[in-house]
């Protein structure tokens, strides 16, 4: 489509109230003729539920009950700490008490962490998820 030069303030303003609108930019080569222009238009595409990306749901995860979570700490903490204890014993012995209690809070919560939080809930997971 042939359009005199004067007219491109027209398309851009025609142009100009289209949804999407960003710009137009006109681009003369010099090897060209001198009415020969090449518009370069410039839109953002909408998207419709129909165009939009789509993205599997996220997975709803369940949390166990309450009391599940509790006792599954609890079955899992108490023998640690007796185990941690005994296992520690010959080695932290003579510290202060409050300086065994740390070395075994430390053990214990990087072993719960991993592998053994993970590993019984795992293995529990029916149980859990009930």
């Amino acid at each position: 489509m042939r359009v005199p030069k004067q007219d491109f303030g027209g398309i851009h303003t025609a142009l100009g109230r289209q949804p999407g609108f960003i710009s137009v930019d006109v681009i003369h080569h010099a090897d060209q003729l001198p009415s020969d222009y090449l518009l370069l238009v410039k839109f953002v595409r909408a998207l419709t539920p129909a165009s939009a990306p789509t993205h599997a749901p996220a997975p709803k995860t369940r949390l166990p009950a309450f009391w599940k979570s509790v006792v599954l700490s609890i079955s899992l903490v108490y023998p640690m700490i007796v185990l941690l204890d005994w296992l520690l014993d010959p080695i932290i012995g003579g510290l202060p008490t409050y300086a065994q209690i740390f070395v075994i809070v430390v053990a214990l919560s990087t072993l719960l962490t991993w592998p053994i939080m993970p590993c019984a809930t795992r293995l529990l997971k029916g149980w859990l998820d009930k």
